[in-house]
C-alpha cells in the first residue's frame, strides 16, 4: 500500500515537474518571439528614416542594406551600407556630414551598436 502511494506521489511530481517546465519554455518562447517582432519593426522603422534622410540629401534612391549579427546574450551589431554614385563625388567633409545625420538616427533597442558605410565602386 505504502509503495503504491510513494508511486503515485512519484508519478504526481513528475507530471507536475513536466508540466511546469514546458509552461516555462513556452514563456520564453513567446517572450523571444516577441522581442523579435519588437526588433524587427525598430528596424524597419529605421530603415525608413534612413532612406529619408538620404532623400532629403538629394540620393533618393540610394541602395540601403542593414545586416545584423546577434549575440548569444542579446547585444546586436547592425551594419549599415549605403549605395548610391552620387555620393562617390561627394567632398569627404560632405560625406562625413552625411554620415553623422545618419548615425543620429535614433533607435530604442538595449545593447545595440551601428555601423555605417558608403559602397563605393569605381568605374
Amino acid at each position: 500500500m505504502k509503495k503504491n502511494i510513494f508511486t503515485a506521489v512519484f508519478l504526481l511530481v513528475c507530471i507536475i515537474g513536466f508540466g511546469t517546465k514546458a509552461t516555462i519554455y513556452s514563456q520564453a518562447r513567446s517572450q523571444i518571439k516577441e522581442e523579435s517582432r519588437m526588433y524587427h519593426e525598430m528596424e524597419k522603422q529605421y530603415l525608413r528614416e534612413t532612406r529619408e534622410i538620404l532623400k532629403e540629401s538629394g540620393f533618393e534612391n540610394s541602395g540601403v542594406n542593414m545586416t545584423k549579427i546577434i549575440e548569444e546574450g542579446g547585444e546586436r551589431t547592425y551594419k549599415v551600407m549605403v549605395h548610391n554614385r552620387k555620393i562617390k563625388r561627394l567632398k569627404e567633409s560632405e560625406k562625413e556630414e552625411l554620415l553623422n545625420t545618419l548615425k543620429s538616427i535614433e533607435f530604442s533597442g538595449k545593447n545595440c551598436i551601428f555601423y555605417h558605410e558608403f559602397l563605393v565602386i569605381n568605374d
